[in-house]
């Protein structure tokens, strides 16, 4: 399980989830950034799976590492306001890839007991938000206004 983690601790250190919306736009970075997405979503659907299949298991120490990996990767998988050029690269690279790594995100986070990241709620909740105001309508595809009443109400 050691050699896991550390696996784990290689894709999702907080430096290696940072991405710098400065250099996106050049093409040399905007490989690199669409090559880490690749390999970002696969250890999320791993890690997705190994909590599915060890969640009785896990030690509280396990959990932890698991919860820091997966507020790590929020980061990445929901590129802040000022990123959005990050986000438009990997939408439109990637955009099912996209959704289903975001989805696999999620997941994690719902197999952890929230104690482990609620010193983080805002870290989180930030970039839920954003997807549920998003100009086009988000989640639920209604007009955007209707989308923030709800979300203020």
């Amino acid at each position: 399980m050691t050699l896991l983690l550390q696996l784990f601790t290689s894709v999702f250190s907080h430096g290696v989830c940072q991405v710098n919306a400065v250099q996106i736009k050049d093409a040399t970075y905007q490989e690199i950034i669409l090559q880490e997405f690749k390999i970002k979503k696969r250890a999320i659907s791993c890690l997705r799976a190994f909590l599915i299949e060890t969640k009785a298991l896990l030690s509280k120490k396990h959990q932890k590492f698991a919860a820091h990996f997966a507020m790590n990767a929020i980061g990445f998988f929901f590129p802040s306001s000022e990123k959005k050029e990050i986000e438009k690269l990997l939408k439109y690279c990637f955009k099912t890839d996209l959704l289903q790594a975001q989805a696999d995100l999620y997941d994690c986070l719902s197999m952890l007991p929230p104690v482990l990241f609620q010193a983080k709620f805002v870290t989180l909740l930030h970039p839920v938000c954003e997807v549920i105001i998003v100009e086009d309508g988000g989640l639920f595809g209604h007009p955007p206004g209707i989308s923030r009443e709800l979300l203020n109400s």
